[in-house]
């Protein structure tokens, strides 16, 4: 059994909605991007659910902004970092820090996969819009292979993805979606950390289902 082929337009649609998630965490919102998620291919690209209406003004996103991500001591840095130690580290001695082991290990992970995220962003290499970014540029170049007929860089394009998922966004985004979820007074961070959640879910389960395919084709050869 044989694992469906990918699309290039599925992975060019799942890097879209990588990249516009990525711009939300990056920076306080502008009339663009507000514009852009009304569109009705970001609906569909979010999976049905409607993006938020035109109650909230640009002042009072980018003060939102500043409140949850920015300003201490309420804030919720942004960062892995921040929420956990590096790979190897127990839990037990882990204390939240910026530019801590998971900065190092996301920055050595760019390098090894050859991805110019940071230099995209412009901000730390474990930030949820870099992270996000790195896995928007994964599906690009994917998309890439998909349309050179390059059956092996596919694979090792979603294999790189899969473990990317697995030892960095998953491991805190998460957790850090849900507590933005709960403290947030904004309809549109709201839409966007629980977007944000959802879609990593989605593709979680989307590795898991491939690695799953994978091994059952091997049995059977």
């Amino acid at each position: 059994m044989q694992a469906a082929a990918p699309s290039s337009s599925e992975a060019r649609s799942r890097a879209a909605l990588y990249g516009l998630l990525a711009r939300a965490l990056a920076r306080e919102a502008d009339a663009g991007l507000v514009a852009f998620l009304r569109e009705p291919e970001v609906r569909e690209l979010a999976g049905g659910e409607e993006a938020p209406d035109d109650s909230e003004d640009l002042e009072s996103l980018a003060e939102e902004f500043a409140r949850l991500f920015l300003v201490p001591p309420g804030h919720i840095p942004p960062v892995e970092s921040f929420h956990v130690g590096g790979l190897g580290q127990p839990p037990e001695t882990f204390e939240p820090a910026l530019q801590g082991p998971a900065a190092r290990e996301v920055r050595a992970f760019y390098a090894e996969a050859d991805l110019a995220a940071e230099a995209g962003t412009g901000l730390p290499p474990d930030h949820a819009a870099t992270e996000l970014h790195a896995l928007e540029l994964l599906c690009r170049a994917e998309a890439g292979a998909v349309e050179a007929g390059d059956a092996a860089r596919v694979e090792t394009l979603r294999r790189t993805t899969a473990r990317f998922l697995r030892e960095h966004p998953l491991r805190w985004m998460p957790r850090f979606c849900a507590e933005i979820a709960e403290r947030t007074r904004s309809r549109f961070y709201r839409w966007i950390v629980r977007t944000a959640a959802a879609f990593l879910a989605s593709e979680n389960q989307e590795c898991n289902t491939g690695s799953a395919l994978e091994e059952e084709a091997t049995q059977w050869t």
